[in-house]
């Protein structure tokens, strides 16, 4: 059981942000037809956006490695979740495949400085050694993310339609994920102590 306060405290923040990460970058695999009829493309190449994604995440985070030492996690996952409402806003609007592959582009950068990678890298800046058992917690509570949100962006776009459930998304995130990361989240004071040694640099 996790009983440090400010690891606890960064457990739940990630745990919800994760969720809503993972959660609303499997929109296509509910709505990937509708997108389709209405872009004029065929469903593979919209369910292509979800490759492009990866792509561009996989690509973009060994990237991050100097700038999550530099100024640490915190700060990477609140400007990449910036990044991700921007990307959302800009698949809202696409009407074609340039846009719409330009969106999923933006939101695989996003990805890369928020999603899995940055998190465990935050736990570990918080509890060094310590962070195993909340890194295997959060894994846990990610993996609910389709469980949770496919449900609702399937009641949501059939209320309102693809579009304003990206809309949605990128309004939550604005609204939740980004006040969490910049207010529930400890601040790194200076760069994490070396492997084995005892960790101060986060602070409440």
């Amino acid at each position: 059981m996790i009983r440090h306060p400010v690891l606890l405290r960064t457990l739940i923040v990630l745990g919800i942000t994760q969720l809503i990460g993972w959660g609303t970058v499997g929109l296509v695999a509910i709505v990937g037809r509708e997108m389709a009829a209405d872009l004029g493309m065929s469903v593979t190449a919209v369910f292509a956006g979800t490759s492009i994604l990866y792509l561009v995440m996989g690509l973009c985070t060994p990237l991050l490695a100097t700038t999550f030492a530099k100024v640490g996690a915190r700060l990477v996952m609140i400007g990449g979740t910036a990044v991700a409402i921007a990307g959302f806003a800009i698949l809202a609007f696409a009407h074609g495949p340039v846009t719409y592959v330009i969106a999923w582009m933006i939101l695989g950068i996003a990805g890369s400085a928020t999603l899995t990678t940055p998190a465990f890298i935050l736990l570990n800046e918080v509890a060094g050694q310590n962070a195993r058992s909340a890194i295997g917690a959060l894994m846990l509570v990610t993996g609910l993310s389709s469980s949770l949100f496919w449900p609702i962006a399937a009641f949501v776009s059939q209320a309102v339609g693809w579009r304003s459930t990206c809309l949605i998304y990128a309004a939550g995130m604005a609204l939740l994920s980004l006040p969490l990361l910049i207010f529930g989240l400890p601040r790194r004071e200076r760069p994490p102590a070396e492997p084995g040694a005892p960790d101060h640099a986060a602070t409440a």
